[in-house]
């Protein structure tokens, strides 16, 4: 039985984004490129949510508060530009 995880299930679903040259191909990328940004979106407004949290007197809320905000600051370091 073949093992799958998230992120193989999320682009099963979503399809894939890479354009490869072939405009009728490419067209329906486009749009599994649009949803894929859609998701990822909503993904980062919650991830932003949590991270509203990091100073809260309360641990567990204070812990993923943190851990949120480090992720996104990486993620900003990581395809910052220019």
């Amino acid at each position: 039985m073949a093992v799958y995880t998230l992120h193989d299930i999320i682009k099963k679903v979503l399809g894939p984004i890479k354009p490869v040259g072939d405009s009728g191909i490419d067209k329906i990328r486009y749009g599994n490129l649009l949803n894929t940004m859609e998701v990822v979106e909503s993904l980062l407004q919650e991830i932003n949510n949590v991270s509203q949290c990091k100073n809260n007197h309360q641990d567990s809320m204070s812990k993923a508060g943190k851990k949120a905000n480090d992720f996104l600051r990486d993620v900003y370091l990581e395809y910052e530009r220019e």
